[in-house]
């Protein structure tokens, strides 16, 4: 198992990309947050930054979420084909497609892959590929 720490800095953090992790194992690779300023951090410290299999959002504050627009972007911009899971709280479906289109318009239409939403929820375990997810409410 590898881990890259592409964003360590907290919501206002003049100096560390946002929250964002990147998890590898059994040759797939899993995106744990992914903060306002985390998408160019992970594009350019992650050695084949589209090998992405899912993102998994905690919650659904900016420097936790707002970079996926530009990481699907710059997905598109590739071509990517595969499928990416994108697994968070309750309504992450219409919370991601909505920061899309604030950020990028049209581009929720345009993308060449498909985004699956995964609804997280208290008590709830998951497997995605190699990766077991398990899930707590917050205190």
């Amino acid at each position: 198992m590898r881990v890259w720490f592409a964003g360590v800095g907290e919501a206002c953090d003049p100096f560390e990309p946002n929250v964002c992790l990147a998890v590898e194992g059994g040759g797939e690779r899993l995106l744990l947050d992914c903060g306002f300023c985390a998408a160019a951090a992970y594009l350019r410290s992650v050695p084949e930054p589209g090998r992405l299999r899912a993102v998994c959002i905690s919650h659904f504050h900016g420097d936790h979420f707002f970079g996926l627009p530009s990481l699907l972007l710059q997905f598109w911009v590739w071509r990517r084909t595969a499928p990416l899971a994108i697994i968070g709280p309750a309504g992450v479906g219409r919370v991601v497609t909505s920061a899309m289109e604030l950020a990028f318009g049209s581009l929720p239409g345009k993308l060449t892959f498909p985004l699956l939403f995964v609804e997280a929820a208290s008590g709830m375990r998951l497997e995605e590929g190699p990766f077991a997810l398990g899930f707590a409410a917050p205190e």
